[in-house]
């Protein structure tokens, strides 16, 4: 588990209140850590967790049962607005009326050569 991930655990859990903040949580990662790594083992983590009840005045096995109660993590993400215009097909112009222009294939000529007739007048 890297840094973050502890981090992010305890926010989940809900963990994280006036007594113990996330910065407690970077902390204590940090004190735990093997020096010169990014993540820590199954260990590691219980060292962790021990140091979590300590600061937060409550036993290790409290921390660990609501850890195990929390269910799994909490996934947020943003679900984008409704654009009418976008979005409604049945308000599409011009050429997206009937699925969008054409692509023009390759090496037949500009959009002015092919909006004034093509390329075959003489000129």
């Amino acid at each position: 588990m890297d840094q973050k991930s502890f981090v992010k655990l305890c926010k989940d859990v809900k963990l994280v209140d006036k007594s113990f903040t996330t910065t407690d949580a970077d902390l204590i990662f940090t004190k735990v850590v093997t020096k010169g790594q990014r993540r820590i083992d199954f260990g590691h983590f219980s060292a962790a967790l021990d140091q979590v009840a300590a600061k937060k005045g409550t036993s290790a096995e409290a921390i660990r049962d609501a850890i195990c109660s929390a269910g799994g993590p909490t996934l947020n993400g943003t679900v984008a607005d409704h654009v009418k215009f976008h979005d409604d097909k049945s308000t599409y112009t011009g050429t997206h009326v009937n699925g969008g222009p054409e692509s023009v294939r390759k090496g037949g000529g500009t959009a002015t050569q092919l909006a004034s007739g093509g390329m075959a007048s003489g000129h």
